[in-house]
């Protein structure tokens, strides 16, 4: 079962085209307000596979190593619903090829 947690800085309505068993954002269960150090320890307690945000600050917040879960940063040149969308088919394969602990950026193809 594949579980992806949805970072509060993704628009809620973005979930619908995320593929996976379960699609959380953050939002919905009242994670919306923690920092990320401790929303992806809470995401990995609760057994999500991944972490899809937008935040660019992430990557270089956070370390993986030894990490269950992994972290999808959406690249948009402005994050708002449309232009995340074309993202949604590779953040789908994305998820399908997921390996613990690893950390993607998908960017828009043409920048």
């Amino acid at each position: 079962m594949t579980r992806i947690l949805v970072d509060n800085c993704v628009p809620r309505r973005f979930i619908r085209r995320i593929v996976a068993d379960e699609v959380v954002h953050s939002g919905q269960i009242g994670w919306h307000e923690l920092g990320n150090g401790e929303l992806i320890r809470k995401g990995e307690m609760d057994g999500f596979q991944a972490l899809v945000t937008t935040d660019k600050n992430l990557q270089y917040q956070q370390k993986l190593t030894g990490r269950r879960i992994s972290i999808i940063m959406l690249s948009p040149r402005l994050v708002v619903h449309e232009n995340l969308v074309p993202l949604a088919d590779r953040l789908n394969k994305g998820i399908s090829d997921l390996e613990e602990g690893s950390f993607h950026v998908i960017k828009p193809e043409i920048e």
